[in-house]
C-alpha cells in the first residue's frame, strides 16, 4: 500500500470532486474522441489527512497506445513530468482516469490486467458512447477486482 501522504488510500471513505474538475474531466475526455483520453486526478495534500479525499484538478497525460481507440498507455516522460509538477505544487494523486469512447464506464478486462499491482488509488472511467453527456464512474481496486465508489460533486 502506498504511503497515505503519497495518494488516496483505502482508509478514505468519501470522495468529492469539484464541479470545475468534473467539467474538466468530461470536456477533456470528449476532446479526445474517438481515442481514449487518460490522466491523473489531483487534490490538495491536506485534503488527504481526514476521511474525505477532494479532487480539484485533472492532469492530462498523453496516450501513446498503438491502438488509442481501444486502449491507453501513459507517455512515460509526461507521466514523470506531471508527477513532479503535482508534488511541486503541493498536490496529491487522488486517482487515475481514462475514457471508453465506444464502451460502458465499467472496467474492461484490459483495465483489470493493466492496473498496477499494489496501487491504492481511485480509478475513474468516462464512457462517451451512450449520449452527448459522458457517464462517469469511480472505482477502487480491492482484492483483485474493481469495486464501485460513490462520489459527490461539490462547489467551492
Amino acid at each position: 500500500m502506498m504511503n497515505k501522504s503519497a495518494a488516496f488510500t483505502s482508509q478514505h471513505s468519501d470522495i468529492h470532486i469539484t464541479s470545475a474538475a468534473f467539467g474538466q474531466l468530461s470536456r477533456y475526455c470528449q476532446s479526445g474522441f474517438p481515442f481514449e483520453a487518460c490522466g491523473i486526478l489531483t487534490g490538495p495534500a491536506q485534503a488527504l489527512s481526514g476521511t474525505a479525499a477532494i479532487i480539484t484538478d485533472i492532469r492530462p497525460v498523453k496516450n501513446i497506445s498503438r491502438h488509442p481507440e481501444q486502449s491507453f498507455v501513459f507517455d512515460p516522460m509526461e507521466w514523470v513530468k506531471t508527477f513532479y509538477d503535482i508534488k511541486k505544487n503541493q498536490q496529491q494523486i487522488v486517482g487515475l482516469f481514462h475514457s471508453h469512447p465506444g464502451g460502458t464506464a465499467g472496467p474492461s478486462i484490459a483495465d483489470l490486467a493493466g492496473f498496477p499491482n499494489g496501487l491504492d488509488t481511485t480509478y475513474w472511467i468516462v464512457s462517451l458512447s451512450l449520449s452527448k453527456s459522458p457517464a462517469v464512474y469511480a472505482y477502487r481496486f480491492v482484492e483483485g477486482h474493481f469495486s464501485p465508489l460513490m462520489f459527490t460533486q461539490i462547489s467551492v
